[in-house]
């Protein structure tokens, strides 16, 4: 009969060990799930002895950190003094009362006897895997063995789960390098598309502001010629037609103005300077206008705000079109916020309104030149385009989000100054 019993308790073993490995060998679930599973089985077949993990500080934290906080099962250990990790190999006590075994090893209550085996994965400890057990003399030949094979279980599955988990952070290393390759891509594009366009507009203003201004001269001395004369020969109809002319021609300067200005951005000189003061003078510059318009203006500046290597005029020109465009944004009125911070290597201004919104397949092309969403009449499309080779002489990045009936935020980045560097 007794033979029988053990060939049955053999073939659970067997059994146990089977499912373990397939288990494992499939990795279906996480590092917790694995040992969990090694764990129960354990303590199904040498209940009610029951089993517990000491788990290496250090290099492997990381990877254990959870199981450490969440499971009584899993202990910290410190392998500093540790004879099991100094020699890897296992530590056997059959009475407690006799022999405390490990120094580390921390005694629960009524435990009689333990057998402590080191995890070993690729010639290094890792763990230690410790079947506790309330009677003495418990350990045979046979739990032993079942030990053993037991804790190289737990080595594989540490050891794929460490695998498993620098794969994964290596995946989403890639998709941030794709996603940076990306962007830095159409900012390219969108570099290239600026200057292109930055060429064919010196032309084409230098072509219009000629014409038109001699339009301009004209009429303008037409309108004089006619108010010096003591009885006008001109017609009222006339006249208004003429002012219609001179203010459309003017119109049309402007935006030759800003083809020019656009085409060739000035070379100015740069400076150290801190982005909460443009912030604040911009403000200052605005507030009233704003609050005619029923719109409100609020900073939220970030303290000890790092120091800027630019052009702050340039950066102020920025400040200026983006708050410019906010008040396109809310003719009835709203909210407008600016937020300054900053992290190691950039110096961040966030642009917020509560206005319409862009829609999302009009938003990537808000820094294309001559594009707008305004109105007819309402913006020449240049601002923004502006804006981003202003930020891109500066070393900086511009991006902007948007909600159709929220709002929108434009965020500037500008690169942090750091003593004893100065950007081209």
């Amino acid at each position: 009969m007794k033979m029988l019993n053990d060939q049955n308790f053999s073939r659970k073993v067997y059994q146990a060990l089977l499912k373990i490995n397939n288990f494992m060998g499939f990795l279906t679930g996480s590092l917790e799930e694995n040992l969990e599973l090694l764990s129960d089985e354990l303590d199904k077949l040498y209940a009610p002895a029951y089993t517990t993990f000491c788990i290496l500080e250090g290099n492997y934290q990381k990877v254990f950190n959870n199981l450490t906080q969440n499971h009584s099962r899993y202990k910290n250990c410190n392998f500093e003094d540790c004879w099991i990790s100094a020699h890897a190999l296992p530590i056997i006590v059959q009475d407690t009362e006799k022999d405390k075994g490990c120094s580390n090893h921390i005694l629960p209550a009524n435990i009689q006897a333990y057998a402590s085996l080191p995890i070993m994965e690729e010639g290094r400890v890792l763990g230690v895997l410790t079947l506790n057990s309330p009677s003495k003399d418990f350990f045979t030949h046979d739990i032993l063995e079942a030990l053993l094979v037991m804790a190289n279980l737990a080595g594989t599955a540490i050891h794929q789960w460490i695998l498993f988990t620098q794969l994964q952070d290596e995946k989403k290393e890639l998709l941030r390098a794709n996603f940076d390759l990306k962007r830095t891509q159409n900012q390219l594009i969108q570099s290239e598309k600026l200057a292109a366009t930055g060429r064919l507009s010196a032309d084409i203003a230098h072509e219009i502001n000629n014409p038109i201004g001699i339009i301009a001269l004209r009429v303008e001395c037409m309108l004089l010629d006619d108010k010096e004369r003591k009885e006008g020969k001109l017609p009222e109809p006339v006249i208004e037609d003429l002012n219609v002319i001179m203010n459309q021609a003017n119109k049309i300067a402007r935006v030759t103005r800003s083809l020019l200005s656009f085409a060739r951005l000035p070379v100015e000189e740069k400076n150290v300077f801190n982005l909460n003061d443009v912030i604040l003078e911009t403000k200052n510059l605005w507030y009233k206008h704003l609050k005619k318009k029923g719109i409100e203006l609020s900073h939220e500046l970030g303290l000890n705000i790092c120091d800027i290597w630019g052009n702050s005029n340039q950066i102020q020109q920025v400040l200026f079109n983006l708050i410019q465009n906010c008040e396109d944004a809310m003719p009835q009125g709203g909210k407008i916020y600016i937020i300054s911070n900053n992290d190691l290597e950039w110096v961040n201004v966030e642009v917020i309104d509560t206005g319409c919104g862009i829609k999302p397949e009009q938003l990537n092309k808000i820094f294309d030149p001559f594009y707008t969403t305004k109105a007819i009449g309402r913006g020449t499309g240049l601002g923004l385009a502006i804006s981003y080779k202003l930020v891109e002489e500066n070393q900086g990045k511009i991006q902007a989000e948007s909600k159709v009936g929220e709002g929108t935020c434009v965020k500037v980045s500008l690169p942090v100054f750091k003593s004893g560097e100065k950007n081209v």
